[in-house]
């Protein structure tokens, strides 16, 4: 029996007078309401960290402790009593503007390809290639309307929500600081190896903007939003 040739060896050579990367400037319209959710009392913003610490911390970490101070030096100023900074979320700033972080945006994107991956593209593994192929700059990404910066919230709204307690649910208030329509934008650096292209950020786009949303209060309609997408390189 005559033994099987051996599939030959292809060597991938990149071309090294073009880019590794593509970059695509995005604009995000939202279309009603936006908070971004982070809390406003450092107390309870200890525990919002704590809660979404690693199992296993990098050995770079910052104790949490450092890292609330940190934060609470960035979230927008307030004269609100120590009783409603309990209740409340806000936005954090930079330079007295108000921001939403880069991470968040990669996180949303990372959440709609993992929803889409199984069925709707059929393409398993989604998250993480969107996860090591997707960079978003800069790391705070200003809120804007008609062309000015934001620098306060519109409102706040106060709602009553059931808090699970050892005697059984009980009610509490939450007090969430938004602005209406804001827009921000933000450029995408994206590993060019034809795995994430303009096609799929289109779809995570579109299915993001008007499924899911971004920021706090996602499941009551906020964060929906409208998207513009060009190629810049």
């Amino acid at each position: 029996m005559a033994r099987p040739k051996k599939e030959a060896v292809v060597e991938y050579k990149r071309d090294k007078s073009k880019s590794m990367f593509k970059e695509y400037r995005v604009k995000i319209l939202f279309e009603h309401q936006f908070a971004a959710g982070i809390p406003e009392d450092p107390n309870r913003l200890l525990d919002f960290l704590d809660a979404r610490t690693p199992t296993k911390e990098p050995e770079d970490a910052i104790p949490l402790d450092d890292l609330a101070e940190i934060i609470s030096d960035q979230i927008l100023p307030s004269n609100d009593s120590s009783e409603e900074a309990a209740m409340t979320t806000t936005f954090k700033t930079q330079d007295g503007d108000l921001v939403y972080e880069a991470r968040c945006v990669k996180a949303h994107l990372k959440d709609c390809a993992f929803i889409l991956s199984k069925n709707y593209l059929e393409k398993r593994g989604l998250k993480t290639a969107v996860a090591n192929r997707i960079q978003v700059n800069p790391e705070m990404l200003p809120l804007s309307r008609n062309g000015v910066t934001l620098k306060d919230v519109d409102d706040k709204e106060i709602r009553p929500i059931t808090v699970p307690t050892r005697q059984g649910p009980r009610t509490a208030v939450k007090i969430v600081k938004y602005v209406n329509a804001p827009n921000m934008e933000f450029t995408l650096k994206v590993l060019d190896d034809g795995v994430v292209d303009i096609d799929l950020l289109n779809t995570l786009f579109e299915y993001g903007g008007t499924m899911k949303g971004m920021g706090q209060d996602r499941n009551m309609g906020w964060g929906r939003y409208k998207y513009e997408i060009k190629e810049i390189n």
